[in-house]
């Protein structure tokens, strides 16, 4: 996983740039069909993709909570570790 995410000639990386999606569900007092989350993720990916023509990029990066994991795996984010509270997801852009 690490090597794909690393890309093409590197061997070793401190940071990788990818897109980060935060602050998408901020709003812990809401439930998730009020927000549409399954909408809002879409229009999210949506975007990135748009942005990925011009710009180029490998893969999202999404933190998140531990309740949001199973939402964000249906929109095929892999789980790649666990930072204090936070889940970090990725998905590749292809």
């Amino acid at each position: 996983m690490m090597k794909k995410m690393r890309g093409f000639g590197r061997f070793s990386a401190d940071s990788v740039p990818c897109y980060l999606l935060g602050q998408l569900a901020r709003d812990d007092n809401a439930s998730h069909d009020d927000l549409m989350m399954r909408d809002f993720i879409d229009f999210a990916i949506e975007y990135v993709m748009a942005a990925k023509q011009y710009v180029g990029g490998r893969f999202l990066l999404i933190d998140c909570v531990d309740d949001l994991v199973d939402l964000y795996e249906k929109h095929d984010f892999i789980k790649i570790n666990k930072t204090g509270e936070l889940n970090q997801l990725i998905m590749f852009l292809e």
